[in-house]
């Protein structure tokens, strides 16, 4: 064996193992506006995020456009219960029939496990829409707004610490 013999075929056996990595990390992966088939519902976290198992790959998704109560770090107890109805409800709609989930943009750069902003549709219904029909969801307002769940809901700003 020469050495330009083993010089070639470890540059070819790089090459080869950095397209099997490419390909492994972009699996999967969509573009902006495109559906994302092949996706099922594992985890409805709150009002507007949702895990998704497509094929082998976890993906963290959220509604575009909406604010929703916090149930994390709720402002009230009337917040915390708002929430979980919204979590509960779109969890209800998720399993209404044919999903298409579709990429809307990007998530926020530089950080990692920030979902991919989606919208979904029932058949030929917006799901965020009907949340915001419901009241359990608010449209997102301009400049990253947050709405103040326990104004709109009447309730004193207290939560009872645990």
């Amino acid at each position: 064996m020469t050495l330009s013999f083993v010089t070639r075929a470890m540059v070819l056996t790089a090459v080869t193992v950095a397209g099997w990595l490419y390909i492994a990390e972009h699996a999967g992966t969509w573009g902006e506006g495109e559906v994302m088939e092949g996706c099922e519902v594992a985890e409805v976290i709150d009002t507007r995020t949702v895990r998704l198992m497509c094929g082998e790959a976890d993906r963290l998704v959220r509604l575009e456009g909406l604010g929703v109560p916090d149930v994390g770090e709720p402002g009230c107890d009337a917040e915390l219960a708002h929430g979980a109805l919204g979590r509960d409800r779109l969890r209800v709609l998720l399993e209404d029939g044919p999903l298409e989930w579709r990429r809307t943009g990007e998530p926020m750069e530089g950080v990692p496990g920030t979902p991919v902003p989606v919208r979904v549709t029932v058949g030929d219904e917006n799901v965020a829409d009907r949340l915001v029909r419901e009241g359990l969801a608010a449209e997102a307002g301009g400049e990253g707004a947050k709405v103040n769940w326990c104004d709109r809901l009447g309730a004193p700003v207290e939560v009872e610490k645990d």
